[in-house]
């Protein structure tokens, strides 16, 4: 079942982050293969699937952007991780 939520932080080094979904849980997502940017407080719609740490979001699909972007090919960290 496919739910939504918003991209609440993204580490550059690490391809990682999490997206709050409307139920305001936190969910921990992976995108190693992404060429473009991950924009921060997107609206996306993901499936919950177990990985080798727990739960994950996978399946991403980007809805809607908001205007705070960061480039993947930077090389500075611009987000926290939690």
């Amino acid at each position: 079942m496919m739910r939504t939520g918003i991209i609440k932080s993204y580490n550059l080094q690490k391809s990682t982050g999490f997206i709050t979904d409307e139920n305001g849980e936190d969910i921990s997502f992976y995108l190693p293969k992404i060429k473009s940017a991950v924009v921060l407080k997107s609206i996306v719609s993901f499936v919950i699937v177990m990985g080798s740490n727990g739960l994950i979001a996978d399946s991403i699909i980007f809805i809607s952007n908001s205007s705070q972007f960061f480039p993947i090919n930077k090389a500075s960290n611009k987000s926290k991780m939690h």
